[in-house]
């Protein structure tokens, strides 16, 4: 399997790696960090962010199905739903359980929903 690995807060995909899944899971399991804290800081802050943008959307709208053209709010939900799936399908994905149960305590709709056209 390939994983993406971070060097000097570049992504480089697609390299051949001795680094299997399974590897990947024992080094997790002992906190071992795939990107290094400042990066991981900022991503979260930007998680948070973003996830009380939710928050503020579902108050005002009663939901959480933000469509992907609203903005950054949509591209964001957007790729929570592509990084769920790609975390269900056993591969790397930068969502962790923890924002998972965050998301799952709002209502929020892992699966986006259908879109009905109007004749």
């Amino acid at each position: 399997m390939k994983y993406r690995i971070m060097k000097e807060g570049k992504v480089k995909v697609g390299k051949e790696s001795a680094l299997t899944s399974d590897k990947c899971k024992k080094l997790e399991n002992i906190g071992f960090a795939f990107v290094s804290p400042s990066t991981n800081a900022r991503w979260d802050q930007h998680w948070d962010q973003r996830f009380r943008e939710l928050l503020d959307f579902k108050k005002i709208n009663g939901h959480t199905n933000v469509p992907r053209a609203f903005g950054r709010l949509g591209q964001w939900v957007s790729h929570q739903r592509t990084k769920y799936r790609i975390m269900k399908e056993g591969k790397y994905s930068p969502l962790t359980s923890d924002k998972c149960k965050k998301l799952e305590n709002i209502g929020f709709a892992f699966i986006s929903p259908p879109t009905y056209q109007h004749a």
